[in-house]
């Protein structure tokens, strides 16, 4: 009986390895929210974040919800809940105006109101988010990646939605974007009805380094399995 060599083996554990990886499904974070307008749903566009001549859409939204409060820890705790990811803190600020802050991970963020732009149901509230590095020559520094979620407040409706790995870059020790929302109290209404504007933040992480990395084809690896296993019989049969 033919007993494969341990070099054989070895290719065909390589084979079955990849074969395995490639079949394997990876779970992805919940998905609530539609990629385009639907009726009354809630849409990815409603909310965009510019910064610079960068615009960022959300990944991912919730609701139109009541989390039974508009305090920032109360709805911080509502947001972890839903799974997306983890988020530290957050700042609250009303359509009134004014500003307010917080710091998280050592970058200061304010959030400050900006009335309105458009009409109808094409009016966005406008809000301003600036950050700065609290920390002077200490890590973390601007530049920074995080994920940011923003969460909209009308009467007792609340809608949250989710931006992955937002570049936060300095100029030189701040900077700021500009956030349009579109969410509106009753969907489809033209009385946007907003109460205030929270927005909550991860802890900070340097930017991604992209490298390119040369993978295999599976072709090429299936080849080298069967090399390999061939080049075991060959030996066995040699010796």
């Amino acid at each position: 009986m033919f007993t494969p060599t341990k070099a054989a083996r070895t290719g065909i554990l390589i084979a079955a390895a990849f074969l395995l990886a490639k079949s394997t499904a990876v779970i992805a974070s919940p998905g609530y929210c539609t990629s385009s307008p639907s009726g009354t749903d809630l849409s990815l566009p409603d909310v965009k974040f510019t910064i610079g001549s960068t615009v960022y859409t959300p990944s991912d939204c919730y609701g139109l919800v009541d989390t039974g409060s508009s305090d920032v820890a109360n709805n911080l705790a509502y947001l972890n809940n839903l799974s997306w990811q983890s988020f530290v803190n957050g700042v609250k600020d009303d359509t009134a105006g004014g500003s307010n802050s917080v710091t998280v991970g050592n970058i200061l963020y304010t959030l400050t109101a900006g009335g309105t732009s458009g009409t109808g149901t094409d009016t966005f509230e406008l809000f301003n988010l600036s950050w700065a590095d609290a920390n002077g020559p200490v890590a973390p520094n601007l530049p920074v990646l995080v994920d940011l979620v923003l969460q909209w407040n009308g009467g007792n409706n609340d809608a949250f939605y989710l931006f992955d790995n937002v570049l936060l870059p300095v100029s030189p020790s701040w900077a700021s974007g500009q956030i349009e929302v579109r969410a509106m109290n009753n969907p489809e209404n033209s009385d946007l009805g907003t109460s205030h504007l929270d927005a909550y933040f991860s802890d900070p992480g340097p930017p991604l380094i992209t490298r390119k990395i040369d993978v295999p084809e599976p072709a090429t690896i299936l080849t080298l399995g069967v090399g390999l296993a061939a080049l075991g019989w060959s030996r066995r049969r040699i010796s």
